[in-house]
């Protein structure tokens, strides 16, 4: 997943900028995130994630509970005051990353578990166990590295794509949420397969074919969840 750690390492001279003063010593926001909420908190919403039998519909109550515990925590520390309006940047900061990664992990556990169900054998780095959140890959489908997303930024930042494949979440027109898999093209080529060109506006409306976008540098082959899986389970063996 595109995580805060990941995009703190991308950030972090921007972060720096970010800073509570305390007892004289000035500390970045990025760590108390890190120290005050993610390490406190990740591991047993992970953990708490894991048990609930519906994420679509059931997830969204779990993240808003810890981020009742999250303010909690503020309010304990005197991160938040009254007539210090400035504190109240901390707060939507930390609220902010913590709406990121819970979210994140929602949606990475949602596809696991369906490529579970649809018969595709994948490794996936295991969420209880908190040293795997750090591996450099979500999951590896045929010897390549995947990453779960939920947007395009990564490609919209330019700079090198550095997995094989994406999963990314996105809104199509009329605000329905749908998942398109975005593949590096020699990836694509394992595959097999015709494309029609396309460009990452037009990506919302038109997923009723494999597109190849290029865009700041970088060249992917986009196509439906739905149109991948299918292709994974052939190449796998099976029969579609």
């Amino acid at each position: 997943m595109t995580s805060y750690e990941d995009h703190d390492r991308r950030s972090a001279s921007c972060n720096l900028r970010a800073v509570l003063l305390i007892d004289g010593a000035q500390t970045p926001f990025r760590r108390l995130y890190r120290d005050e909420i993610d390490q406190h908190l990740a591991q047993r919403y992970l953990n708490e994630l894991q048990t609930l039998d519906d994420l679509v519909t059931e997830s969204p109550a779990l993240w808003a509970r810890y981020a009742r515990q999250l303010m909690t925590t503020v309010r304990q520390r005197g991160w938040l005051r009254a007539g210090m309006p400035e504190l109240r940047l901390l707060a939507s900061y930390l609220l902010y990353w913590w709406n990121s990664f819970a979210r994140g992990y929602a949606v990475e556990e949602e596809v696991f578990r369906d490529l579970r169900r649809n018969g595709i054998v994948f490794w996936a780095h295991d969420l209880r166990d908190p040293d795997q959140r750090y591996t450099p890959a979500d999951l590896v489908v045929n010897g390549r590295a995947g990453d779960i997303t939920l947007s395009i930024s990564f490609i919209q930042r330019g700079g090198s794509v550095r997995h094989d494949f994406y999963i990314v979440r996105i809104w199509r027109s009329g605000q329905a949420r749908t998942f398109v898999a975005m593949l590096q093209p020699d990836v694509w080529e394992e595959l097999n397969g015709d494309t029609a060109a396309g460009t990452l506006d037009t990506l919302q409306d038109n997923l009723s074919t494999p597109l190849r976008i290029s865009d700041r540098g970088q060249t992917l082959v986009v196509l439906s969840y739905e149109a991948w899986k299918a292709r994974i389970y052939r190449q796998q063996g099976g029969k579609a």
